[in-house]
């Protein structure tokens, strides 16, 4: 137990981020996107076919930003997370030093330092094929529970009483 406490304390509290909470992070914005357009602004400005595209690369870009070109490569860190917080490692390793397990990827170099090596190119499919995609659930999933128009009351509606 006290191993716990010591290895908290070094590479702070919330050092279990990256990666692992993209996808549910895309996913969940998705749906923030549909509830966002269909509930507010449709009501507000009219229905118009270029908010939820317009939304969507606007997260995509500014996601793409913040991990990728800030996090990823070591652009941005969070001082706050102690050592977890240097930006390649945080994306990596997803803070399992907490729970006493070794680091998956070794960051020492870090991973874009090889461009066609391994870990590089896993972290180039992550951010230009599969982020996307799991955005783009994330945009359906929010039709399916919002409807896709403002008339559309989706799934969300059988849970009120």
């Amino acid at each position: 137990m006290n191993y716990l406490i010591n290895r908290r304390k070094e590479f702070g509290e919330a050092a279990y981020f990256s990666f692992i909470l993209d996808p549910f992070l895309l996913l969940g914005l998705g749906v923030f996107i549909v509830w966002l357009t269909v509930r507010k602004l449709y009501r507000r400005f009219g229905r118009n076919k270029f908010f939820i595209p317009g939304l969507f690369i606007f997260c995509l870009i500014s996601f793409w930003l913040v991990a990728g070109a800030g996090l990823y490569l070591d652009n941005l860190n969070f001082s706050f997370l102690g050592k977890a917080g240097e930006g390649n490692h945080f994306m990596w390793n997803s803070g399992c030093e907490i729970l006493g397990i070794e680091p998956f990827v070794d960051t020492a170099a870090p991973t874009y330092a090889q461009p066609f090596g391994f870990w590089n190119l896993l972290a180039t499919f992550l951010f230009v094929v599969l982020y996307p995609l799991i955005l783009y659930f994330g945009v359906i999933l929010g039709y399916i529970l919002f409807g896709r128009t403002e008339n559309q009351t989706g799934l969300i509606e059988l849970l009120k009483p």
